[in-house]
């Protein structure tokens, strides 16, 4: 039983490396068997197929990303040091899986498996909702958090493979990270009080949801 889960994990390991490097159609469940050191039958055997595989691969990475923003949600403090935290959360954990940030860059490019991408990424959807959910205005479209988290998966997973392109060597540097996560953490500084003013002029007339002006200030002190 325990040479069994040893030879699925192997499996994984390898699968992660060969998908994470060149993308799910350009691997085979050969390629991943031959760098395990397995039996190509055994991928079968414990996954399915290669699709199986690949959606389990993704699941690990979902599942690793929704125990670390869970946890960063129950941080203490104000509103805006608990946003800047679940944020810091979720960059630090691309930061430190650069193959599931290029597993994901690679499938919102070619539009395959998204399945799979789509459920990887439920933690970090949910995350927007409860953040967002209670402070942008009721049907206004463009300001719904659904908006917000596909800028988000953009910004998260685009900037380590449009951040090179354009900012050259110094993008994934230390110092080019740091000023990437300043960047953000701005930009929520000034989206977060804007939507608090734009909930109050849209539901200006329901009791509830007066003082919103006030916590809108109290968000950058």
């Amino acid at each position: 039983m325990a040479k069994r889960g040893v030879t699925r994990n192997k499996i994984l390991e390898a699968a992660d490396k060969r998908f994470g490097a060149s993308g799910f159609d350009a691997v085979s469940t050969r390629d991943v068997a031959k760098e395990a050191g397995v039996n190509q039958a055994l991928v079968f055997y414990h996954f399915g197929n290669k699709e199986g595989l690949f959606r389990v691969v993704l699941e690990r990475y979902g599942t690793r990303l929704d125990e670390a923003l869970n946890e960063a949600l129950t941080a203490k403090g104000a509103s805006r040091e608990r946003i800047h935290h679940v944020l810091d959360t979720a960059i630090d954990f691309v930061d430190a899986n650069p193959r599931f940030a290029k597993l994901v860059q690679r499938q919102l490019v070619s539009g395959g498996q998204v399945e799979a991408v789509r459920a990887a990424l439920v933690p970090l959807k949910s995350w927007t909702g409860t953040v967002l959910g209670e402070l942008s205005p009721p049907n206004v479209a463009h300001l719904a958090p659904e908006q917000f988290f596909v800028s988000f998966v953009s910004a998260l997973f685009g900037y380590p493979a449009a951040g090179p392109v354009f900012l050259g060597h110094r993008a994934l540097s230390d110092d080019g990270r740091a000023a990437r996560r300043g960047h953000m953490h701005w930009m929520v500084d000034c989206v977060i009080p804007r939507l608090r003013s734009e909930r109050l002029i849209v539901r200006v007339s329901l009791p509830h949801e007066q003082g919103e002006s006030a916590r809108s200030d109290e968000y950058l002190r």
